[in-house]
């Protein structure tokens, strides 16, 4: 069951792992660059105390790289549901090939419970990879970036660390059963989008100013907005 389960996800696996390496390598070959880039300019200004306007400028000339490859790990999530988790259950059951399973000694509980956990674990693996690879490239912009934009923004706080895990996870439980329900594939997909599109967006919504104990970046003293504890 686990090798039939690989054999139809293998397209899309091959598929996620070319995006991925692509990634890495265009990282690898620009992020020690970056980070030389900052460590040198804080050393400069630290100084004659510019460090403020070394900020606005280094994070002015990396703002378009900055939002792009967020934007990479903010979508992840979403390719997952609609690709991966809307047609898991809906392509078996419009070509009838879960019957074939079905009478081959294999439950519905472990047919079910295979196909879950194989595909979500690929899945959950491919963002998180991404999703490190983005923290540690991104590193010197976040802490230089903006209040709007630093590391503990909505926005931003999806995109790094672990965070795009629990997206790619959400996205893709809410495609399965979404598919399970609608039972045919290009519906599940649309009513997917349309659900996920918009919990997405409220989560990168920027939230009411909280007082803090925490700074949101070095280059400012004011507090995160959002994931905080009011004091």
């Amino acid at each position: 069951m686990i090798w039939l389960t690989w054999r139809q996800l293998r397209g899309s696996a091959a598929m996620m792992a070319a995006v991925l390496v692509i990634l890495a390598i265009v990282l690898a070959l620009t992020g020690p660059d970056l980070a030389s880039r900052y460590s040198a300019g804080i050393a400069a200004c630290t100084q004659d105390n510019t460090c403020g306007r070394f900020f606005d400028r280094f994070f002015g000339g990396h703002d378009m790289p900055f939002m792009a490859v967020s934007l990479v790990v903010l979508l992840l999530p979403a390719v997952v549901g609609l690709f991966w988790g809307a047609p898991l259950i809906t392509r078996e059951l419009e070509a009838g090939t879960h019957l074939m399973v079905w009478n081959q000694s294999i439950t519905r509980t472990r047919w079910l419970a295979v196909k879950l956990g194989l595909t979500g674990l690929v899945a959950m693996a491919a963002a998180c990879l991404c999703g490190l690879m983005v923290t540690w490239w991104s590193g010197p912009l976040d802490m230089s970036a903006p209040d709007e934009l630093a590391l503990m923004a909505p926005l931003v706080f999806g995109a790094r660390g672990i965070a795009p895990m629990g997206y790619a996870a959400f996205a893709f439980v809410l495609g399965v059963t979404v598919g399970m329900v609608v039972r045919r594939t290009l519906p599940a997909m649309a009513l997917t989008l349309a659900v996920f599109a918009p919990w997405a967006w409220w989560c990168a919504a920027p939230c009411p100013p909280w007082p803090s104990r925490w700074p949101s970046s070095p280059r400012s003293s004011s507090p995160c907005r959002c994931w905080s504890v009011p004091t």
